[in-house]
């Protein structure tokens, strides 16, 4: 997978109800690389994925797939199981150190 990873991703189970992401800031070296992601449809729902998973196709899928309208949204939002990831300054966005100019 080439670094930094694409923008757009589907996982293949709801995340904290929600399917499609955004990644708005990568990060890391080597084996520890990780990608800040943010639910398209809720700004509040954000996720630290590690690099090593989201190689993993049966957990994601590169870009936005087209998903029947019932699989798109949880018809009611789980109880968070899973943690989302929390920056210690939630009010801005910061690009990576190794940002780099591209075409999203």
């Amino acid at each position: 997978m080439k670094w930094p990873p694409n923008k757009s991703w589907t996982s293949t189970t709801p995340r904290n109800g929600f399917r499609h992401f955004v990644a708005l800031n990568y990060g890391g070296k080597g084996r520890d690389r990780w990608i800040e992601m943010v639910a398209v449809l809720d700004a509040k729902t954000t996720l630290r994925v590690s690099l090593k998973e989201l190689k993993l196709t049966n957990k994601w899928k590169s870009g936005w797939l087209q998903l029947p309208k019932d699989e798109s949204v949880m018809p009611t939002m789980p109880t968070n199981t899973e943690k989302p990831y929390k920056s210690n300054d939630i009010n801005h966005l910061y690009t990576s150190i190794d940002w780099d100019e591209r075409d999203w």
